[in-house]
């Protein structure tokens, strides 16, 4: 009789351990799911760094100055813009895991705010319209570095908006083409025209040449591909290349500073000439 209710004591804690141990693994699955999925990676990374950080210098969690010290120690190697986006990475990091409420240190806060004042980030460089029309004209074959400057401007585009952009996202009406955006910032869907009509260089021309050398058999493909030797071989085109071609654009202008052309200098360019043609950038704000 002893023995047996040993075995049950026995039993019903390891039963006990494993319900806790899978609420436990349970919870953490919730807690990661909340991060944001798309940079989800980039939170956690920050997060390791700073646990390894804090039991590095022997701080605790709650100690306001632990916290303040642990940002002055990085502050030399970090622009004030990319300290606010780890101090947010952090925030909720810590607050999701470790129960944390750290945007209660204002002494932090007020530390990074005088950090970041006088400061001047620098920002894409924007290409002029007569510089998009002469760089197409320059080139007089067809070539993927137009097409990505074509679907670039006229949708004010991300890189990872233009990477995402499958086959079937494009539909060809005749007069022009019409582009849907399915992966945007704010996860909905957004559509733009691509019209010949303003354009000297004939967008949808250059659009229908470029689908007539897809190679066959592309439904898993995305809509950029690699484009070598004046046709389309079956290999998606990837980020570092899409985003490189606002710098080539630069150089083969001849332009100053050609680094600062990145990948964002589409979506900048592409808002920058609805300016200039007498669009209201606040009507086309909630779209971007």
């Amino acid at each position: 009789m002893v023995l047996i209710l040993k075995v049950l004591n026995n039993l019903s804690q390891v039963s006990l351990s494993h319900l806790i141990n899978l609420e436990s693994a349970t919870v953490t699955t919730v807690a990661s799911s909340l991060l944001p999925e798309k940079s989800s990676s980039r939170y956690e990374r920050e997060y390791r760094d700073f646990k390894k950080l804090a039991a590095k210098e022997w701080c605790k969690w709650g100690n306001r100055r632990c916290s303040f010290g642990l940002h002055e120690s990085i502050i030399g190697r970090f622009s004030p813009n990319s300290l606010w986006a780890k101090w947010s990475m952090l925030k909720s990091c810590l607050e999701i895991k470790e129960s944390v409420q750290i945007r209660r240190f204002q002494k932090v806060i007020a530390f990074l705010k005088r950090k970041n004042e006088r400061y001047i980030p620098r920002k894409a460089k924007v290409l002029s319209k007569e510089q998009v029309e002469r760089f197409c004209w320059m080139l007089l074959e067809l070539a993927k570095p137009k097409i990505l400057t074509i679907f670039g401007i006229f949708g004010c585009c991300r890189c990872d908006e233009l990477l995402s952009l499958a086959m079937n996202d494009v539909e060809d009406m005749g007069k022009y083409g019409i582009v849907t955006l399915r992966q945007t910032e704010n996860l909905t869907t957004r559509r733009f025209i691509i019209t010949d009509d303003g354009c000297s260089f004939q967008p949808c021309t250059f659009y229908r040449k470029y689908v007539n050398l897809w190679p066959p058999r592309t439904e898993h493909l995305r809509f950029f591909l690699t484009y070598r030797h004046g046709k389309c071989i079956s290999l998606n085109a990837g980020h570092h290349t899409i985003g490189a071609v606002p710098k080539q654009i630069a150089k083969c202008l001849g332009l100053k500073e050609p680094e600062l052309y990145t990948g964002h200098c589409f979506r900048r360019t592409g808002a920058s000439m609805v300016v200039d043609a007498g669009g209201d950038i606040l009507s086309l704000t909630p779209d971007l």
